[in-house]
């Protein structure tokens, strides 16, 4: 999947923390600027470039603006190239050796001789079709293709069919997008990955019946319904991103348990959304997800192991969101503008929360186990620190003694201290009632 992929290499190529620094192995000299195998920058003048055989990615803007380069060889172990990475290299016009190449992100050639003076009606660099140049009206992409890059078919107002093959697994961002003609397109199930807005402003996603456009492998490209309370269908495995971005009517969504990817900005903008029930096997949620939503209270599925930068970025109501064990890193901006959030539950598997996550957050508290990272993030950004919600007993979990020290408070055989007492308002009411109980029983289940 290449939004997954491009993740996790951007993963290990930030250094995103003062508090915890992950081993990096960096190599600068005159002519490349090489991170754990991603080019991120050149600094040479040659007008005819080697990529270095220790990288397999080539880094947003790597060579953007480089007006001498002329020619780039590629190696066979170069499989991703980022966005913009040739970007203005207005005196490029080759790019050889590229075969291993299985994807090419957003406005990667653009202004470019190598893009422009080419008018093959398929332009492919490695397994990926760059550029469509036909005219033709109907057209069978190639069997060698494994990917369309962005933008590859974008304002073709000639072409009214495509069919792609088995052989393609991604479908870049807009990449058919304004093919007003487009009425008919097949989309093979072994298709995992479809970009934002890969079909917008297309007869065939206009005329697509029913709410839910669902294709290839259970992606959900949009949702075109005007329900207030949403129930994903349990045959769609990734949201991709923007699916639901700027949608005013959404107020609930439930996912399901087949949904394990929510895409970049899918739900970003949604200013009614203040419900959302996770399935069981989400456990990627991408960049801005739900940001700017009205969301109040988030229990993040127990199968959840990436939480993206700026999920929850201005989300101004919301009040208490609840992590669950796998998460190890808190991303910039994770909760920036959170302005009335009060309550995190951070597990121990964290162990990296970048200093910007929650910027703007003054009124939240963090609810942790006893030796947890988080503690020594709180005491560097005066943040206070207590016993996670739920845990009544302070053993560091919730367990059905939890719940019976509850029951006995409620029954006026015991009593809580005030921590105990903020520890048991599990719903965030400012009240310990029987809600608390069963909140805390959900808890111990999951």
């Amino acid at each position: 999947m290449k939004k997954l992929i491009r993740t996790i290499a951007i993963i290990q190529l930030l250094i995103i923390t003062v508090f915890s620094l992950p081993t990096v192995n960096a190599t600068q000299d005159q002519e490349f600027v090489i991170t754990d195998g991603v080019l991120t920058a050149y600094n040479g003048t040659a007008e005819a470039v080697t990529i270095p055989q220790q990288v397999y990615y080539i880094g947003d803007s790597a060579f953007e603006g480089n007006t001498k380069i002329k020619s780039v060889t590629l190696h066979s172990g170069v499989y991703y190239i980022g966005k913009k990475a040739f970007y203005s290299c207005t005196s490029l016009e080759a790019v050889n050796n590229s075969s291993s190449v299985n994807f090419v992100d957003t406005d990667v050639f653009l202004s470019t001789k190598f893009l422009d003076n080419n008018s093959d009606d398929f332009m492919t660099v490695g397994n990926v079709l760059v550029r469509c140049n036909s005219k033709s009206t109907e057209i069978t992409v190639a069997s060698s293709v494994t990917a369309i890059a962005p933008n590859a078919f974008a304002d073709n107002n000639t072409v009214t069919a495509v069919t792609i093959p088995d052989s393609v697994t991604q479908i870049g961002e807009k990449a058919f997008y304004g093919c007003k003609s487009l009425e008919n397109i097949t989309i093979p199930k072994t298709v995992t990955s479809i970009g934002a807005n890969a079909f917008e402003s297309t007869r065939w996603l206009a005329d697509y019946s029913g709410d839910f456009v669902v294709e290839g492998n259970g992606i959900l490209v949009k949702y075109k319904g005007k329900d207030e309370s949403v129930k994903i269908p349990s045959a769609v495995n990734v949201i991709a991103p923007l699916t639901f971005s700027g949608n005013i009517t959404v107020k609930a969504v439930e996912l399901s348990d087949s949904t394990y990817m929510i895409g970049e900005s899918a739900f970003a903008g949604c200013k009614a959304l203040s419900d959302v029930k996770f399935g069981g096997k989400t456990y990627f949620i991408d960049d801005n997800a739900f940001a700017d939503t009205l969301l109040q209270k988030v229990n993040l599925p127990k199968s959840l192991k990436h939480l993206g930068a700026g999920v929850f970025a201005n989300c101004k109501a919301l009040k208490y969101v609840r992590l669950c064990d796998n998460v190890i890193e808190i991303f910039p901006y994770t909760f920036a503008g959170c302005e009335n959030i009060t309550a995190v539950s951070i597990p121990d598997s964290v162990v990296t929360i970048d200093r910007t996550s929650f910027i703007d957050c003054k009124k939240v508290v963090f609810y942790i186990p006893s030796k947890c990272y988080a503690a020594s993030y709180g005491d560097v950004l005066q943040i206070p620190t207590r016993n996670m919600k739920g845990d009544l007993n302070g053993d560091d979990k919730v367990t059905i003694s939890d719940a019976t020290i509850l029951q006995k408070f409620k029954a006026d055989i015991v009593s809580l201290s005030d921590e105990q007492m903020d520890c048991a308002d599990v719903d965030i009411d400012e009240n310990v009632s029987i809600k608390d109980a069963t909140e805390i029983q959900k808890l111990i289940a999951m």
